[in-house]
């Protein structure tokens, strides 16, 4: 296994798309936060104006991560699925998939370390998000320190949660073969998300559960959501990282 982990590192930490994505999934949220809550303070009208100021009507350290901890419900989501596609699509796409067969180091040994190095990545991402929420509002100069530590608990569940997500896209790449396929899953997850959380079905959709508790569709959704539904999103996680791995572990090329 320590084998396939410097093996899958020497590719993972050089990858442009790891670094761009993983800037967009940490800092991003934050940035977005950030501009968020400076623009509520203007006079300007309309519906925009509206919604800036609901999202930011409690100048407080609670109110100020929570924002942040629902965009990053999304980003997170969407960095990391960019990431899984490319990692565990990359050798469909340009050939090399049969050349694995040749490499002394098991197919299900580099499936594990690139599940493995992907999971570290987004746990990395979700420290440094919260760091830069916390760096905004520190420019923000936000009233009292609040509950500061249960807002960044919450903050740390939620982006763990949404981490727990991305081997459903992992699982799609290996399956179809194709990056590209992977792409239309992760936007699939999305869509679906967006419209249980609408519909009121989401608690029981496991995707949506970390929106959710961010608190995306108010604080009665949140309070919804319960241990059966984390255990269920738990369960699909886990589920698709071991089919992952087993796919890998059972394939032939073509």
């Amino acid at each position: 296994m320590s084998a396939a982990l410097w093996i899958a590192w020497a590719t993972f930490h050089r990858a442009r798309v790891v670094r761009i994505a993983g800037a967009i999934g940490a800092l991003g949220p934050a940035m977005i936060a950030l501009v968020l809550f400076a623009g509520a303070g203007s006079d300007s009208d309309g519906l925009a104006a509206a919604k800036l100021e609901s999202l930011a009507a409690e100048r407080t350290w609670s109110s100020f991560i929570g924002t942040s901890a629902q965009i990053t419900s999304v980003g997170v989501l969407l960095a990391g699925g960019v990431v899984a596609a490319w990692w565990f699509g990359r050798d469909f796409e340009n050939g090399m998939f049969a050349t694995l067969f040749a490499r002394a180091v098991p197919r299900v040994a580099i499936s594990a370390a690139r599940m493995a190095l992907l999971t570290a990545c987004g746990a990395a991402t979700i420290i440094v998000g919260l760091a830069a929420t916390m760096a905004g509002g520190v420019t923000l100069g936000l009233d009292g320190p609040g509950d500061i530590a249960s807002a960044a608990g919450s903050f740390i569940a939620v982006g763990a949660l949404t981490v727990a997500l991305v081997p459903l896209v992992a699982l799609a790449a290996s399956l179809f073969r194709s990056v590209t396929a992977a792409f239309g899953a992760l936007l699939g997850v999305v869509v679906a998300t967006q419209l249980g959380v609408t519909f009121g079905v989401g608690a029981w959709l496991p995707p949506a559960v970390p929106e959710l508790l961010a608190g995306i569709a108010g604080q009665d959704a949140a309070a919804a959501v319960r241990w059966p539904h984390l255990g269920l999103l738990l369960l699909l996680s886990g589920a698709c990282t071991v089919a992952t791995l087993a796919w890998w572990a059972r394939a032939r090329v073509r």
